[in-house]
């Protein structure tokens, strides 16, 4: 069985990769929006899907 420290330390380091890679937070950062993403975020608002 693992250890619980390597767990927990497993998931700060997974929690930490989620947040730096998630769309939102890069879609903030970005100087423009590409078409792709537009298409992709009127989609989710058509769709009524709240993520």
């Amino acid at each position: 069985m693992a250890d619980t420290w390597t767990l927990i330390d497993s998931l700060a380091h997974v929690a930490e990769d989620i947040v730096a890679t998630s769309p939102w937070l890069l879609l903030r950062r970005a100087a423009t929006w590409g078409r792709l993403w537009e298409h992709h975020l009127k989609a989710l608002i058509v769709a009524g899907d709240p993520h």
